[in-house]
């Protein structure tokens, strides 16, 4: 059954390095295009009432849900619920962003920054579009351009579900122990 609102899924601390606030601003943009689209942050931090703040001078406070915590069983109802997956952090203190894993193993697309390990694991184009940390516009346009095309989002969201594989703890102990063979021969 379709739901009546595009849905825009965050998890993670609300700290500035995972660019809670970049998305806030570029979700008033998408909402321009998305009248009915809907932002989940699913997560505490300290710029929880900063983020609430700023969704009210923007005018979208009744269309930002802040989940606060959300314990690990439940996480995938969450993933389950979302149009699409957003992780706009900001700098290299987000190497990695395990989250995005996460939200390729739930088969959904993600938009994410272009920086750190993040492009090893989000293929721009291919299961995610990556945007430049702190551009608001282009982070936008990504959510956009995935929340209007059904099929690509479809189509991203299928690759991803299958470069997932890869990161298995199964392939990842594999991948090592024949990096370790390599170095030591």
């Amino acid at each position: 059954m379709p739901h009546e609102s595009e849905i825009i899924l965050f998890f993670g601390s609300l700290v500035e390095y995972k660019g809670p606030d970049i998305l806030l601003n570029a979700f008033k943009l998408v909402k321009n295009v998305f009248p009915t689209a809907k932002l989940i942050f699913a997560g505490r931090g300290h710029m929880d009432n900063q983020l609430k703040e700023t969704a009210k001078q923007l005018k979208i406070s009744e269309d930002v849900i802040f989940t606060g915590f959300v314990d690990d069983d439940e996480k995938p109802l969450y993933y389950k619920a979302a149009d699409v997956f957003c992780l706009p952090s900001t700098n290299l203190a987000e190497s990695f962003g395990i989250v995005n894993l996460e939200a390729m193993a739930a088969g959904i697309p993600i938009v994410s920054s272009n920086l750190g390990g993040i492009p090893d694991i989000v293929k721009n184009g291919e299961n995610g579009l990556l945007s430049e940390p702190h551009d608001v516009k282009m982070l936008a346009e990504n959510l956009i351009k995935l929340l209007e095309n059904d099929s690509l989002r479809s189509e991203i969201g299928k690759t991803g579900l299958k470069l997932v594989n890869n990161y298995t703890w199964d392939e990842v102990t594999t991948k090592t122990e024949k990096l370790y063979r390599e170095l030591l021969e």
